[in-house]
């Protein structure tokens, strides 16, 4: 149960990271820059709030500046129907519409499959999805269904 919810974790501080990067950078360097900025922890649809919380204290170990925003409702039009997911892209556009400050980065939480568009594939599955350069990035539990 621990390890699988230290993996979670990393992915939501890869994700981040991924976020406030524009080039190949040191991972201390980019701590230090990003601990100037504000982190929404935003929740999509009915993600746990036990599971929002573990995730903004390991942040905050970080970064004191994280914050846990409303849960809002997943957009039904990021909704793939032919997969039954949700399009990570429309997701990072969603979420990068609800802030207009770029000192904040959005990390969004889903328990929903999520997936791009990766060379040939159309519609590829991932756990997580962030804009580099930018302040948005979005990470699903699906793909870790019943391991956390």
């Amino acid at each position: 149960m621990k390890i699988n919810c230290f993996l979670f974790f990393f992915i939501c501080l890869f994700g981040l990271f991924a976020c406030g990067a524009n080039n190949r950078s040191v991972l201390e360097e980019q701590v230090t820059v990003e601990k100037n900025k504000t982190i929404l922890i935003q929740p999509l649809g009915d993600f746990p709030a036990s599971l929002v919380n573990s995730v903004c204290a390991k942040i905050k170990e970080i970064n004191p500046h994280a914050i846990i925003g409303s849960p809002i409702a997943l957009p039904q039009s990021a909704y793939y129907t032919p997969r039954k997911r949700y399009r990570a892209d429309s997701l990072l556009n969603f979420l990068y519409k609800t802030v207009d400050n770029k000192n904040v980065i959005v990390l969004g939480l889903t328990y929903k499959d999520i997936s791009t568009t990766k060379g040939s594939y159309l519609d590829y599955g991932v756990m997580g999805l962030a804009r580099r350069p930018g302040n948005t990035c979005v990470v699903s539990t699906s793909r870790l269904s019943g391991k956390i």
